[in-house]
């Protein structure tokens, strides 16, 4: 256990699922940025699907980096928030 809750991450994936079939991402209005790790196939693939769904959404693509790129690459992961927010 690495501090994360397994009920929280699946709750998250579901709601993240639910928006996406119902085409609700769309409404978003507020500044989106989305990271995803390059060696993360699948969440590549799922940012780049909310990143076209939703208008000036942010998408960076951490190399070396997996599933979680706060843990796999801390110095690009805090670098691309702190650019995101100016």
């Amino acid at each position: 256990n690495q501090g994360i809750d397994k009920s929280k991450v699946v709750a998250a994936g579901k709601e993240v699922d639910r928006l996406q079939s119902f085409g609700e991402v769309e409404r978003i209005t507020s500044r989106v940025l989305l990271l995803a790790g390059a060696k993360d196939a699948g969440g590549v693939a799922s940012a780049q699907r909310l990143h076209d769904r939703i208008d000036g959404s942010v998408l960076q693509v951490i190399d070396g980096a997996g599933h979680l790129v706060n843990k796999d690459a801390p110095a690009a992961f805090n670098q691309a928030v702190a650019d995101f927010l100016g």
